[in-house]
């Protein structure tokens, strides 16, 4: 099994718009292409903004 990780850093107070867009636009042309993402979390403690995205490939 393969997992890209990837965090991406959002600026200050965009952080509802940047999900709003993202869940509208994104999310369904990746689900096309890359199925369901293993894990998709937004920080709430420590460094915030922040939006970690997790997906699972087979090798």
């Amino acid at each position: 099994m393969i997992f890209d990780h990837r965090t991406y850093t959002i600026k200050p107070n965009r952080l509802a718009r940047f999900l709003e867009t993202y869940e509208r636009l994104a999310l369904p042309l990746q689900r096309k292409y890359l199925g369901e993402p293993y894990g998709f979390v937004v920080t709430h403690i420590g460094a915030l903004s922040r939006v970690v995205h997790l997906w699972q490939y087979d090798r």
